[in-house]
């Protein structure tokens, strides 16, 4: 017996027992018979009745888990079309194949599709499909054809996948045609439909309709064209156009550079799965019904606090667990890009002393991010009152300032991400039972490419007091922009005060300058909060706190520890440390003029949102 297994130019592996005279080879395995979630050209969908073998492609779980997921595609040969199903009912269908066009799909005929491959010039592919109908077999396949008046230097596999969220796309995933997505729910209404396709708007969303019979159809992609072709049918079809960006050019830039992978992200979050976190992350799509439920209509006896963003409500979910409620206020200069962004971090990211995302709603224009409640509340509710600071004892404190360390590290370092928070603050720092720390809050952080030391803008945003000088003078940024933070955060740990809070005209202008004033004198442990006189134990840690503190808040960037060198410092009582220097915000009034000069930026104070910077 001879046996061959050969790869073929069309991507099909093939295993053959090879006949003696070489006639009537006998094919005896051949990959195309087991299709993923991709359909290549000249594989099958349909039914061989020989054999009862099924043809037909299933998604993947998500973009990353190739477990097979919720939709497959299949060839219904009674009627000759083409059928998505999810989880074995019905969730599109391609109408009806008369005169070789799919009624519902003339595109699939004939259009163009457009691909862009990585440093070669674009060319076009058409789509032709067949459909072959014997006793043997029934099934749909299709075969390409290059336009021939832009043949390409090279030849190249493309295919039709089937996507995770049941929509479908080129081999790339990236062309420019638009496609039909929908979501079978006949109980949703016109406004439904928009208020689902605005969401998308940034970059996908180009159309939608709406009727009783199969509720949203939605058309994704970048072809409005295609859309408007359809206005022949008796359905209404609204096609979005959006309006001009009033964002400066660095959002522009922002947005453009990163506008696929949101794209890519945003499929994935608000995907209207069945809100069983199938959508690519253990994110869960909250009804506005289920919010309102747990947290009693938003009640003020469930608000929690609030801050530059908007309230935020304490909630109960009908399953007994509880929730903490982040609703965008509509006010806030904190709009659907810090809401994106925050979404799209913490599903990226998990670590022990970051704060868990449980999901988002968006019901109209309300968007609202779910998370893990924290009974203890946030660390500047404890550390700023009088009373409940005694709660804190040092090895408490201490667990804390560690903890944050952690964080910092993970996200600068060790996340598939690298990222800036911009906003470290002891309001953002969340408190489980155990009273471990989380960073919370990700609304103004950036994502750095692991070769980007630091970045500028004219977009500037965070909290007075916290930001370093580089940032708030000039909208340079960095991880040394989170270790200035982190600096104050430790000296506000150890001391009990807010570096705010100082506002005596002929003392120290605040905690940063009185605890060098301090240093100085070879005194910082009288800055040393007076609840934690029983610390005498600890008064090394203490100190080295203090000298670590200092040396993050050092006035240039560039002296200033990274994170992991700062948990080293910590941990390591042998390890000898760097004198600071006379740190930002206290070597003379410069820093605090130009402050007083930067207008229209988005900063806060103690918490508050403001428009600009009334300095001191």
């Amino acid at each position: 017996m001879n046996i061959t297994a050969t790869l073929l130019n069309s991507g099909n592996f093939v295993v053959k027992e090879m006949s003696i005279n070489g006639f009537g080879d006998k094919v005896l395995w051949q990959s195309f018979d087991y299709p993923t979630n991709t359909l290549l050209p000249r594989m099958k969908l349909g039914v061989n009745h020989r054999t009862g073998r099924n043809w037909s492609i299933t998604s993947w779980f998500s973009a990353n888990n190739p477990v097979a997921g919720a939709f497959t595609l299949e060839w219904d040969p009674s009627r000759h079309r083409l059928i998505i199903r999810r989880r074995g009912a019905v969730y599109w269908t391609s109408g009806d194949l008369k005169d070789y066009i799919y009624e519902d799909r003339p595109d699939l005929k004939l259009k163009k599709f457009e691909n862009i491959g990585d440093g070669y010039d674009p060319y076009n592919y058409i789509y032709n499909f067949v459909t072959v109908t014997n006793d043997d077999e029934d099934y749909m396949s299709y075969f390409l054809e290059i336009d021939p008046d832009r043949t390409p230097d090279f030849r190249k596999i493309s295919g039709l996948k089937l996507n995770y969220d049941g929509s479908m796309y080129d081999h790339d995933g990236k062309g420019n045609y638009s496609y039909i997505i929908s979501d079978n729910n006949s109980s949703l209404t016109e406004s439904d439909c928009r208020d689902n396709c605005w969401k998308w708007n940034d970059c996908e969303c180009v159309g939608y309709s709406a009727t009783t019979e199969s509720g949203c159809v939605y058309w994704k992609g970048k072809d409005s064209q295609f859309v408007q072709s359809l206005d022949g049918s008796e359905i209404k079809i609204y096609v979005l156009i959006s309006g001009a960006r009033k964002q400066k050019k660095e959002e522009e830039e922002d947005l453009d550079s990163h506008c696929w992978k949101w794209k890519e992200e945003l499929d994935k979050l608000m995907t209207l799965e069945d809100n069983d976190g199938g959508n690519g992350h253990d994110l869960r799509l909250f009804t506005y019904s289920s919010i309102l439920a747990a947290t009693n209509s938003f009640s003020s006896e469930n608000k929690l606090g609030g801050g530059g963003f908007g309230p935020v409500y304490k909630g109960k979910m009908v399953e007994g667990q509880d929730i903490a409620v982040k609703v965008l206020s509509r006010r806030s200069d904190q709009g659907l890009l810090e809401f994106k962004t925050e979404l799209i971090l913490i599903s990226n990211i998990q670590h022990v002393n970051l704060v868990k995302l449980l999901g988002f709603c968006i019901h109209g224009d309300e968007k609202m991010i779910v998370y893990d409640y924290m009974p203890n509340k946030s660390l500047d509710f404890y550390l700023f009152d009088r009373a409940k600071k005694e709660l804190l004892n040092w090895d408490t404190r201490f667990n804390i300032i560690e903890g944050i360390a952690q964080g910092l590290l993970y996200l600068h370092k060790y996340s598939r991400l690298r990222i800036i928070h911009r906003d470290l603050k002891a309001g953002n720092i969340l408190l489980d039972d155990n009273m471990n720390p989380k960073i919370s809050d990700f609304g103004l952080a950036k994502i750095f490419k692991q070769n980007v030391i630091e970045a500028n803008t004219d977009r500037r945003a965070g909290t007075y007091g916290y930001m370093a000088p580089e940032y708030a003078m000039q909208g340079i940024y960095s991880v040394k922009s989170d270790v200035y933070s982190f600096g104050v955060l430790v000296l506000e740990i150890v001391s009990g005060q807010k570096n705010n809070s100082f506002h005596n005209e002929e003392g120290p202008l605040n905690l940063v300058e009185y605890a060098w004033e301090l240093w100085s004198k070879d005194a910082a442990l009288e800055l040393v909060d007076p609840t934690l006189k029983s610390s005498c134990s600890h008064i090394d840690q203490l100190q080295r706190c203090i000298h670590v503190g200092l040396l993050c808040l050092e006035n240039r960037a560039t002296d200033r520890p990274t994170t992991e060198d700062v948990l080293s410092m910590l941990r390591n009582e042998t390890m000898m440390l760097p004198m600071p220097k006379c740190p930002a915000f206290v070597s003379g009034s410069s820093v605090v003029y130009e402050l007083e000069n930067v207008k229209s930026e988005k900063f806060s104070a103690n918490g508050l949102s403001m428009s600009a910077i009334d300095g001191r």
